[in-house]
């Protein structure tokens, strides 16, 4: 009987171990919170691939160099505020329409030339994404971006104004250690 109980706690021991490395391995834990929003390692690298690979071509092209750490500590930097933003607009825009954001998102979104071969080539070569993921981390944001800036244009304010106040409303908990959080957006770390 008391080898089944050692047994079972082994048996235990052993499997969240094993889900714990897979949650890491695989991106599933958290990098920040924003107002008890989580952002995961995995999409935060997920942009990062998109973006160095986008800045790769573009900048690489014209002799920047992409491969310093500077600058990819910089692109983690504007990465995060980005998604913190995202986060913060997602959140605004939930207030304003409620449950009609899906099918304003859905309707900017839903011009033909969004489903074109040329545009999915376009989108593999120039960030390696396909297009259903090109969507989800590039044009959803924007769309709800514009939906954001158009309800804020009707009540004569700037999206530039609002996104301020939200961020410095915003509760911010950044779980990397080399950036932090300094009440209005993402900064990196300095050595003491």
């Amino acid at each position: 009987m008391k080898t089944n109980h050692y047994f079972i706690i082994l048996l235990s021991i052993l499997f969240l171990g094993l889900g714990g490395y897979y949650l890491v391995h695989f991106g599933y834990y958290p990098v920040a919170f924003v107002n008890s929003k989580m952002i995961l390692a995995r999409s935060m690298n997920n942009d990062f691939v998109a973006a160095y690979q986008y800045y790769g071509n573009v900048l690489g092209a014209q002799g920047t160099d992409v491969k310093s750490e500077g600058f990819k500590r910089e692109l983690h930097r504007q990465l995060l505020n980005r998604a913190i933003d995202n986060i913060l607009i997602g959140g605004g825009l939930e207030t304003i329409v409620g449950n009609d954001l899906a099918q304003l998102v859905e309707n900017k979104l839903s011009a033909p030339n969004l489903k074109s071969k040329e545009l999915a080539d376009s989108v593999e070569s120039l960030y390696g994404l396909s297009l259903p993921e090109f969507r989800e981390l590039v044009l959803v944001p924007q769309a709800e971006r514009e939906i954001l800036e158009g309800r804020l244009t009707l009540q004569k304010k700037e999206l530039s104004d609002w996104l301020t106040e939200a961020r410095g409303l915003a509760r911010v908990w950044i779980l990397l250690p080399n950036l932090s959080w300094n009440g209005k957006e993402v900064v990196v770390a300095t050595d003491k």
